[in-house]
Order: structure tokens, then C-alpha cells, then sequence
């Protein structure tokens, strides 16, 4: 009895305490993602009925599942979490090493997933989880070294750590992966409070290295870009977003992305019933059929969702007593809001073609589970005592 008691007690101070919005607003977006793979299943021909279905399917589980995980993440302490840093630091490293060890599912396929022997489809993407794995060691890092986060010592094992795994991801090859990586890498740096001469002396480095790459690009002969990126990627994707090489082939997917999203005029086409002929629309290209179905206010709504959950996490991360907790949530809220940048910017064509789900969104049980844990850690350092003040400490 004292135990049932103890266990309603525990419930009735989570809802007490628990950011019900943020909440709401997460599970809105999963549940909506599931309605749109069943819309796509609804609509696929025979080519990729099976593969939508079959996806479909799999995310009612992976929601299912994955809600149970944000609720028992959301039970756990941050700081216990954070004390393992440098173990899921190592964790990720090894998860990435093992995949490139592990031959591929097909032949010249990209090594990007664990699997179990025997079975033909992937279990588990370790760079998924890479992302949160890495965001916890730079937060409870810079907080044990915060009085010494400037010195070179402590920026050098920050950039090493994170390098480590964008080489990985980048030989597997994951592009989008291995830009995200960068991307928090440099956030995580910007957050941890380094000095603003370090930031110029990067961008400096920085900028010299990206007019030489997009020149190189140029060039008939390439000096460099082509020992870095596989041969579709540079010309079926970076190439192409650069006006160079551009075939009907290799800008299909783009093109019909912004083809399907003209078609939703202001109010769209309304769910099921409309055939949306874009590659891996039930994934990579899942904004597209948002654009589709929904039209411009649907896109627009969509969006304001995942902002208003961005800016959630940084109001969490403002408010909480730690400088840990402060770094993790506003690091998850950046990934999450440079996570969507990204699959929306390559929808409409703003970026180069690169694969990257949209988060609570797109198909995917590795996405599901790893955003909806990350919302989870979230929800706890919102549940503790709150600073006086929600601007950072100099």
C-alpha cells in the first residue's frame, strides 16, 4: 500500500511539475508524423508500398515505445546522467567505429547501422544517438572545467572530442549527420562561455577554408573535395546546388520536393487520396508532403511547432541552477531547431540535397526514441529549482 502510494505520489508531482506545453507540443508533432506515413502508405505505388507500410507500422510502435522513454528519462536525474559523460563520450565513439567495422546490408551502401546478424533491415543508428551522447559530455565538461574553459588544454579536448565523431559519421558517409555534428560542436563551444578572440581566430580559419572549398568545387580537377565527399555526393548533390553538373537525374528529388509544395497552394490537398511522387517522402522529404496535403498554413503551423519547442528547451535551459543543465537543454533545443533547418532548407531547395529527418516527424524508430529521450532530460531540468535569474552568470 505504501508502495502504491509512493508511486501516485511520484505521478502527482511530475504533472505538478513538469512542462505539460512542451509535452503537449512534442507528442502533437510525433502523433502528426504518424498520420502523414499513413497518408504516404495510403498513396504509394507498388514500387514503395511495402517499404511505407512497413515504416508506418514500425512508427506507431517506435511512438509508443518512445513515449514510455520520455517519461522514464524525465524520472532521472540530469546530474546522474551528466556524471557519465565521458563514458557515453567513449560509448558514441565506439557505436560509429563498430558500424564502419560491421559490413554493410548491400553491397557499397553506406555503413550508418548496427543490425543483427541474419536480419536484412537495420536495428539501430548509432549516430543518432551520437548527437545527444556528445551533448552531454560538452555540458557537464564545461561545467566542471568552467574556470579554466578558456585555457587551450580545455578548448583542445572539446574540439577533439567532438572531431572524433564527425570523421566517423564522415567516412561512413553521413553528410547531413557530420554537419549537424560540426554545427553543435560549434554551439556547444559558443554556450560554454569561450572568449570572443577564440571565435574570431576560428572564423578566420574558417572562412579562408570554405571560399577554397566551394573554388575547388569549380575546378575541373579538384584538389581536395573529392578525397573528402563520395562520388554521389559531390555530383549528385553538392555539385548540382552550386549550378555545376545539373542533370534532370541527379535534381529529381529536389525538384519534385518544391513541386509537391507548390501544389498545396494556401490550404492544400487535404490527407490520403493524393499521390505525391517525391523519393523518401516518408522521410527525408517529409516537409514536402506536409507542403502538399496542408498547403502554406500547414507548412507554417508545422514550423511554428518546432520553433515554439526550440524556444522551450532554451527557457528551460535558461532557468536551470546548473550550468550543465543550462548547456544540455539549450544544446537540445539546438539540435532539434538545426535538425529541422536542415530538412526543410532541402526541401525547398535552399540547401544541397542531404538526408536528415524532421524531427518527431519524419519515419525513423533511432530518431524517435533519441529526440523524445532528449526531451526527456529536458523535462527533468525543468523540474528543479529554478535560478532568480534566467541570463547566464559572467
Amino acid at each position: 500500500m505504501m508502495r502504491r502510494v509512493d508511486i501516485l505520489g511520484k505521478i502527482r508531482k511530475f504533472i505538478t511539475t513538469c512542462d505539460l506545453v512542451l509535452v503537449g507540443l512534442v507528442l502533437l508533432l510525433s502523433v502528426f508524423g504518424v498520420v502523414l506515413i499513413g497518408s504516404i502508405a495510403q498513396n504509394a505505388g507498388p514500387a514503395t508500398a511495402l517499404q511505407v507500410r512497413t515504416a508506418f507500422n514500425s512508427q506507431i510502435v517506435w511512438l509508443a515505445s518512445g513515449i514510455f522513454v520520455l517519461f522514464a528519462v524525465s524520472m532521472v536525474d540530469y546530474q546522474l546522467i551528466c556524471r557519465f559523460y565521458v563514458v557515453f563520450a567513449v560509448l558514441s565513439i565506439v557505436m560509429l567505429t563498430v558500424v564502419l567495422i560491421m559490413p554493410p546490408l548491400v553491397e557499397d551502401f553506406p555503413r550508418r547501422w548496427l543490425y543483427i546478424p541474419g536480419r536484412s533491415s537495420p536495428t539501430l543508428q548509432p549516430s543518432e544517438f551520437a548527437k545527444v551522447f556528445m551533448l552531454i559530455f560538452f555540458a557537464k565538461f564545461a561545467e566542471n572545467f568552467q574556470d579554466s574553459i578558456n585555457r587551450w588544454w580545455a578548448i583542445g579536448i572539446m574540439l577533439f572530442t567532438g572531431a572524433v565523431p564527425i570523421l566517423l559519421t564522415v567516412m561512413q558517409p553521413s553528410l547531413a549527420v557530420s554537419i549537424l555534428l560540426t554545427a553543435l560542436l560549434l554551439v556547444m563551444l559558443f554556450m560554454s562561455g569561450i572568449r570572443y578572440k577564440y571565435i574570431i581566430i576560428g572564423l578566420l580559419i574558417i572562412t579562408p577554408l570554405l571560399l577554397f572549398f566551394i573554388y575547388d568545387i569549380h575546378r575541373e580537377e579538384h584538389l581536395i573535395v573529392d578525397q573528402i565527399f563520395q562520388p554521389f555526393q559531390l555530383e549528385n548533390r553538392i555539385k548540382p546546388f552550386f549550378g555545376i553538373n545539373v542533370t534532370p537525374a541527379n535534381i529529381h528529388q529536389a525538384e519534385m520536393s518544391v513541386w509537391a509544395i507548390g501544389t498545396g497552394g494556401f490550404w492544400g490537398r487535404g490527407l490520403f487520396g493524393n499521390a505525391i511522387p517525391v523519393p523518401l517522402a516518408h522521410n527525408d522529404f517529409i516537409f514536402a508532403v506536409i507542403g502538399a496535403e496542408f498547403g502554406f498554413w500547414g507548412s507554417v503551423l508545422t514550423i511554428a511547432v518546432i520553433f515554439a519547442i526550440v524556444i522551450k528547451c532554451f527557457i528551460i535551459g535558461f532557468r536551470a541552477n546548473s550550468l550543465a543543465g543550462r548547456l544540455l537543454a539549450a544544446g537540445i533545443g539546438a539540435m532539434i531547431g538545426i535538425q529541422a533547418f536542415v530538412h526543410i532548407g532541402v526541401t525547398t531547395q535552399l540547401l544541397p540535397t542531404t538526408g536528415i529527418p524532421l524531427p518527431f516527424v519524419s519515419a525513423g524508430g533511432s530518431s524517435m526514441w533519441i529526440n523524445l529521450a532528449a526531451i526527456g532530460i529536458v523535462l527533468n531540468i525543468g523540474m528543479k529549482p529554478e535560478r532568480k535569474t534566467m541570463f547566464l552568470e559572467k
